[in-house]
């Protein structure tokens, strides 16, 4: 089984142009950035092997809330060289600052992930972040766009509150996110502290499963941005 997954991991690093904004913030890394947390693993932990792999002094915090998840991938990653790297946690993003001191980390990571926190979850998240980042420490975050075709259903529900979308998703499940426009992030980020240094707006096509796996893909319209600690 393991052996099997980690045959899929490496055909899926060799598939070219399906994820750009992985491939974005993998690239956005510095060779300094020695301490980086990765929020929620998305890919199998296909993204922090390659983070690893670019610098053999880098160290990879990589959390998830997904229980059997994080059993997979780090069962994967023992099997891996970069098992001196990569350490996986089971932890909730809204409550880093319990988890880790002030000026921790030199980068976070954090794709497809934020964009499932309430406004005022998000806030505290970004606040958190902030805090663990050293001085100069940059953050790379994608989330969904409110131009994704399952944000713009007629029978969606938002709370005007939380700021959520309740939708059917186009693999029929039913699912919550908060999708954002580049005025709803970006005020979010600059609240919380950051300078934005890079943001861009671009369709790609997203893989509801955690391995990616299962060769199905759904269009969707993402916000990218790269901020920096102030």
């Amino acid at each position: 089984m393991l052996t099997l997954l980690l045959a899929k991991i490496g055909a899926i690093c060799d598939m070219k142009g399906k994820s750009p904004s992985e491939q974005n913030g993998i690239e956005a890394l510095r060779d300094t950035d020695v301490s980086v947390l990765s929020v929620g693993i998305s890919t199998a932990g296909e993204a922090e092997m390659a983070m690893a792999s670019m610098n053999p002094e880098r160290h990879i915090t990589a959390t998830t809330l997904d229980a059997d998840g994080a059993e997979t991938i780090a069962n994967v990653v023992a099997s891996s060289e970069y098992v001196s790297q990569i350490e996986i946690r089971i932890q909730d993003v809204v409550d880093c600052m319990q988890h880790y001191a002030p000026d921790s980390f030199d980068f976070v990571y954090a794709r497809l992930v934020l964009h499932y926190l309430s406004e005022q979850d998000l806030m505290t998240a970004l606040i958190g972040i902030h805090t663990i980042l050293k001085e100069k420490g940059r953050l790379f975050i994608v989330v969904r766009s409110d131009k994704s075709p399952e944000a713009q259903q007629s029978d969606n529900e938002v709370d005007p509150i939380t700021k959520l979308t309740t939708y059917i998703s186009m693999v029929g499940t039913k699912d919550t996110r908060y999708f954002h426009t580049p005025g709803t992030i970006t005020s979010a980020l600059r609240s919380a502290g950051f300078d934005i240094t890079h943001i861009d707006q671009y369709d790609e096509d997203l893989s509801p499963s955690f391995a990616r796996d299962d060769d199905i893909w759904v269009p969707n319209n993402v916000i990218e941005v790269l901020v920096s600690k102030k």
